[in-house]
């Protein structure tokens, strides 16, 4: 039997602290029949690699709760999904409406022979993934195994949810001026809207930003590409669906949608970018909602089939929202984005520089609407007045 700790003793773990342990609780182990989940120490932390036991976002006492979320659908705004991966292939999401490769669009949505999701760059309903975007952001292949890699098949790895629906839309992240750019804001928009037509009920993406001579610099809210995702991401409030971004830090402001202020929206970031001690990162605003334990971790990939990723902190949040709304479907978006964001587990370094806690998905999942944890600001306003985040200068 694995015993799980309380806050306060995985806090002490991590970081030494004096914190003493105030009790422990018991939950019945999941077997691996997976044969590389033990290369997953995000979801359970064993103390492989030397790492710090139980250090991860509790996915193990989750699954004794639910591991299935096959009626919910989440698109994923990225490089496309390689739709044939072996473990990834029976979650694909699928148009029921529309007849592949015949031409029509049988469901007259617009789009032909959408049977996965759809290709915005091309347009087409090619969205197979055949790239990886620059640096460190993840293909969507990567961030699907994230979310929804097939648990328990004897193959490979698995997601926080082992049964999801993965809705691949491509888009192109790898452009870097303002007239690129707002191309690509045009097919993050419309990725975005077809998402919500569709019956997506998450919708997870990175954070948009621009390059000045080779900077990363904040995108405007006021900017034409500001203006045209707010309406997209109130579009999806609206329609009752959570947005899950891959929030990145920039040089100088804060990028977009984590840093709209929409209860509908929740930013997520790896506990490795808190490491990080780069100075030019010293004078950005830091408004996220919820952080994973850093370091590389085992997901799908388009070849080889697993590869490690650092940047997978999205895909992972999605993935616990899946199970929460399959668990508790009468919650709307902003109740499963307060679930989340109440049941963290704290550490006290957030609360002078960083805004929240580690995804906790066994407590978020047993504990619908109430407050596991110390409640933390939601807004971006809030997390300022609270000294938890701060403005640039």
């Amino acid at each position: 039997m694995k015993t799980i700790l309380t806050i306060a003793s995985v806090c002490s773990l991590l970081f030494a602290s004096s914190v003493s342990v105030a009790s422990t609780e018991e939950a019945p182990l999941i077997p691996p029949f997976d044969p590389m989940y033990e290369q997953q120490w995000v979801l359970s932390n064993t103390g492989q690699d030397g790492a710090f036991e139980d250090i991860d976002i509790n996915a193990e006492a989750a699954w004794n709760i639910r591991t299935d979320a096959k009626d919910v659908v989440v698109a994923i705004i990225s490089t496309g999904i390689k739709t044939d991966h072996p473990d990834l292939q029976t979650n694909i999401w699928i148009n029921r409406d529309e007849i592949a490769d015949n031409g029509i669009d049988d469901d007259g949505n617009g789009y032909i022979d959408d049977i996965h999701g759809y290709n915005f760059i091309d347009r087409n309903a090619n969205n197979d993934d055949l790239f990886k975007p620059f640096y460190s952001v993840p293909s969507g292949t990567e961030i699907a195994g994230a979310i929804g890699a097939v648990g328990a098949n004897g193959v490979g790895i698995r997601g926080v949810a082992w049964k999801v629906q993965l809705m691949g839309l491509k888009v192109d992240y790898r452009d870097h001026d303002y007239p690129i750019a707002q191309l690509k804001a045009s097919a993050i928009v419309e990725a975005i809207e077809y998402a919500i037509d569709n019956g997506a009920n998450i919708i997870v993406m990175e954070d948009i930003v621009t390059t000045y001579r080779s900077w990363m610099m904040p995108m405007p809210a006021t900017s034409y590409i500001g203006l045209v995702l707010r309406d997209a991401i109130q579009k999806a409030k609206a329609a009752n669906v959570l947005v899950v971004t891959k929030a990145r830090t920039t040089f100088d402001g804060v990028a977009y949608p984590s840093g709209f202020v929409d209860s509908n929206v929740i930013s997520a970031t790896n506990i490795s970018d808190f490491l990080n001690k780069d100075p030019r990162f010293s004078n950005a605003i830091v408004a996220y909602d919820i952080y994973i334990p850093g370091g590389k971790s085992l997901t799908t990939s388009i070849e080889p089939l697993y590869e490690e990723n650092i940047s997978l902190a999205a895909g992972y949040v999605a993935g616990a929202a899946a199970l929460i709304m399959a668990e508790n479907p009468e919650l709307s978006a902003a109740e499963v984005r307060q679930q989340l964001i109440l049941n963290v587990r704290p550490d006290s370094r957030f609360d002078t520089t960083f805004n929240s806690g580690w995804l906790n998905v066994y407590d978020a999942i047993r504990l619908p609407g109430q407050k596991k944890t110390q409640q933390y600001a939601t807004t971006v306003n809030e997390h300022i007045e609270a000294k938890r985040a701060y403005p640039c200068g």
